[in-house]
């Protein structure tokens, strides 16, 4: 199993599991929160997973356990939950901000530092050395059925983790690698749609969030249907109910931006040929400069699907040209000077297409980054 991006919850996460403390991840659906809890306990080797998913419908009984008739005698039958905590397993508590108060005041104990869990018969089970609980939620506005935790409650998680969707290149490649079979044109669609999509959501202009999870689901069925928007139709816009209209809309921006991308990247590539046509070297030096150009024309492409520091990026590639050939070149730095150019046209021109909202979204993305502007 690989995991893309979230660094910083999966090395919290693996110190929360090796000192036993009860940990809840918190984020929008699709993000990946069961998939992080399954990648811990795989580095762990630890397969002894057991996943609950709590309701609204679920009952004490349903997780400490009950009593039953077995050859005519009554008997205690353990519930999942006792049976993880009895046999030191790995306990995930699923959407735990969806079951009634009763189950949490019941599983309240489990958290403390004894992790003990009590039975309806007054059994006091202490927890096995190896069992380690941990829980999962999404946020309470916009799913239905859910509820902010009691502070009692959530005051018991030794560690609180928010998980956030990856950030768009790290989910290019996730989408690349679990649909191989994707054209890439498409995905970019994709990824740049639910980047509209969740910046809308953030700012309270959409009800509907596109997961991950959905981006996936999107993937494979455009592969099948070689149509794109058949198969956003069928995999993300009837999962919504007010929002339709603006999914569309927003498919519509995404696809317009990625046609335009295609364009400048065209223009870019002419560009550098044209350059590089007029030098006058040899052959071989002529294939090492277009080999570097190369990576710059890709660096910019990745650039241009998301906010990332365009001038940076440039200027480390260019460090890289300049180390591995003569640095007196002349040609070399020319190259390097006009693509510096060319990113900085292109942040001007995207600031104003996309004016409005843009420096806020960039500031996010910067922040979330670590980039001091």
């Amino acid at each position: 199993m690989k995991i893309y991006g979230n660094t910083e919850v999966l090395s919290t996460l693996a110190i929360a599991f090796n000192e036993s403390i009860p940990t809840l991840l918190v984020g929008q659906t699709g993000t990946g929160k069961n998939t992080i809890l399954r990648y811990i306990a795989e580095q762990q080797k630890r397969t002894d997973v057991v996943r609950i998913n709590l309701t609204g419908e679920t009952t004490v009984e349903d997780l400490t356990g009950r009593v039953t008739l077995k050859d005519g005698n009554t008997v205690d039958q353990d519930g999942n939950v006792t049976l993880a905590v009895r046999n030191g397993k790995i306990l995930i508590l699923d959407e735990i901000n969806a079951c009634q108060p009763e189950v949490l005041f019941a599983l309240q104990s489990l958290l403390d530092d004894d992790h003990s869990l009590t039975l309806p018969n007054g059994e006091v089970v202490k927890a096995h050395k190896d069992f380690r609980v941990f829980a999962t939620m999404n946020p309470t506005s916009g799913y239905v059925g859910t509820k902010s935790l009691n502070k009692a409650f959530m005051s018991r998680f030794g560690v609180v983790l928010e998980v956030d969707y990856v950030d768009p290149q790290t989910e290019l490649e996730l989408l690349s690698s679990v649909v191989p079979t994707a054209d890439k044109k498409d995905l970019l669609i994709m990824v740049e749609t639910a980047r509209i999509a969740r910046y809308k959501l953030a700012n309270d202009q959409l009800s509907f969030p596109i997961s991950t999870r959905d981006l996936i689901y999107w993937a494979s069925m455009t592969a099948k249907l070689n149509d794109i928007t058949k198969a956003y139709q069928h995999t993300v816009m009837n999962k919504a109910d007010s929002d339709k209209r603006d999914l569309l809309t927003i498919l519509n921006e995404a696809i317009r931006e990625s046609s335009s991308t295609s364009e400048y990247r065209e223009h870019l590539e002419t560009k550098i040929r044209t350059i590089l046509d007029k030098l006058s070297c040899s052959e071989q030096t002529r294939s090492i400069l277009r080999a570097d150009a190369d990576k710059l024309v890709n660096a910019l492409e990745k650039v241009e699907r998301i906010a990332y520091k365009r001038e940076q990026i440039i200027e480390d590639v260019t460090k890289e040209v300049n180390s591995n050939l003569a640095k007196s070149r002349q040609d070399v730095k020319d190259i390097a000077q006009t693509l510096k150019e060319e990113a900085l046209r292109l942040e001007t021109a995207e600031k104003e297409t996309y004016q409005k909202g843009y420096d806020d979204a960039k500031a996010e993305i910067y922040k979330k980054l670590g980039i001091e502007v």
